[in-house]
């Protein structure tokens, strides 16, 4: 009877995960040609597309890609165009292979970051995670920070000269991460100034897995840093929490938005030393937050993850991923919520990273091989004046809480 207890106890979670990967696996339809409003469709010709930003200066939304579930010799940078009917195909634009543009920097230009750092990441071993553009604080070029894994974790500094498919990418310089570190998500405050969200480095063997299931149980090893030139990296005070993803500056510069996987909270806090005494805020978002972008109209975007059990078969390799996720508008005045869409992962499994060109959202997912592409329609903006409506009836919510509306959209081919 004790042998039929223990064996039954062994099986039963094999059994379980068994199902799991059966539910979760298999094979789905080809990407979609048309985008059709209220439809999440699909563009494909990625490897582990795990963030994407649109540099506006040169009108191109750039796609890390990471190359790592996949397999390959290496991951880069993706380029693409946003026109009225939706997405072009991607092309590399980041190595090219041609040692002129990808090495740099431009005749006359010097080094960027740490002087240490004067060759590029080597192609075969790039990774690519957090991707942030800025446009307007370098003249005549979009300047681009990548935060690179592989044979070393830095961020990788980057230009983009040119516009549209003449856009062109060379390499600046690298900051390297502090040590024994790893990160996620990166913001650029200044020229050759950045933030990013820091994390131990993940390990192999048993100390990869400690540092796994500690995260996974909230252990405070992440924070907020900022790295200047001459001055190095200096934790932000205040910053210190478990599992810090995404980040986000806001508008006017002076404060960053960060997301907390393990807490399900989006934070907002003053990053300069003249803004400290400004009240750090939090908002409770639910589920596995992932990364940030501002929308154009001033808005912040956020991906959160629904289902932890899909979301860490994917992890273990259980592709093509199914985990489902939703899009949250964030009023990053108010710290107020509002759902977008809701996706079950039948289309696009845990999407990653969004942004919003024209009338699109654009959606990377880090286990796929392909992007979202969403264009809401009037069942969207049905769904949007409801809640309006409800809002205007109704007492209005407290700070801090999230509208529970979610619009569903189907899943495209």
């Amino acid at each position: 009877m004790r042998k039929t207890l223990t064996g039954a106890l062994i099986l039963t979670p094999i059994v379980f995960i068994a199902l799991a990967f059966a539910m979760l696996s298999g094979p789905r339809a080809s990407c979609g040609v048309g985008y059709a409003p209220d439809k999440l469709g699909t563009l494909c010709g990625f490897a582990n597309p795990a963030d994407i930003e649109y540099a506006a200066g040169a009108g191109v939304v750039l796609v890390s890609e990471r190359r790592r579930e996949l397999g390959g010799d290496g991951g880069g940078i993706s380029a693409l165009i946003v026109g009225s009917n939706g997405p072009t195909q991607p092309w590399r634009i980041w190595p090219t292979g041609n040692r002129r543009s990808d090495h740099g920097p431009v005749r006359g230009l010097r080094l960027l970051g740490d002087p240490q750092c004067t060759e590029p990441p080597a192609p075969h071993t790039f990774s690519p995670h957090g991707i942030a553009a800025r446009t307007g604080i370098v003249k005549g070029v979009v300047r681009v920070a990548v935060v690179g894994h592989g044979a070393r974790e830095a961020v990788e500094i980057f230009d983009v000269y040119g516009s549209g498919r003449q856009s062109r990418m060379t390499w600046r310089g690298c900051v390297p991460l502090e040590k024994n570190r790893a990160a996620d998500d990166v913001v650029i405050v200044g020229p050759q100034e950045f933030i990013v969200a820091s994390d131990v480095a993940i390990a192999r063997g048993a100390e990869g897995v400690f540092y796994r299931i500690a995260k996974r149980f909230g252990s405070s090893q992440g924070h907020l840093a900022h790295w200047r030139p001459g001055k190095g990296w200096r934790v932000l005070e205040g910053t210190v929490g478990p599992t810090i993803n995404g980040l986000v500056l806001s508008q006017h510069g002076h404060s960053v938005l960060y997301s907390e996987s393990s807490t399900g909270e989006l934070k907002r806090m003053g990053w300069k030393r003249r803004a400290r005494k400004h009240p750090r805020e939090r908002l409770r978002i639910g589920g596995r937050p992932d990364n940030l972008n501002m929308a154009p109209d001033g808005k912040v975007l956020l991906i959160t993850h629904l289902n932890g059990a899909a979301s860490n078969l994917c992890k273990f390799g259980n592709l093509p991923c199914r985990s489902d996720w939703s899009l949250l508008e964030i009023d990053p005045t108010r710290m107020k919520a509002t759902r977008l869409l809701v996706h079950n992962g039948s289309s696009l499994g845990e999407a990653t990273s969004v942004i919003q060109v024209r009338d699109y959202y654009l959606f990377a997912a880090a286990y796929d091989d392909r992007i979202g592409v969403w264009r809401p329609g009037p069942g969207a903006a049905k769904a949007r004046a409801e809640a309006q409506q409800r809002k205007a009836q109704a007492k209005a919510p407290e700070r801090g809480k999230a509208d529970p509306r979610m619009y569903n959209a189907r899943g495209g081919g």
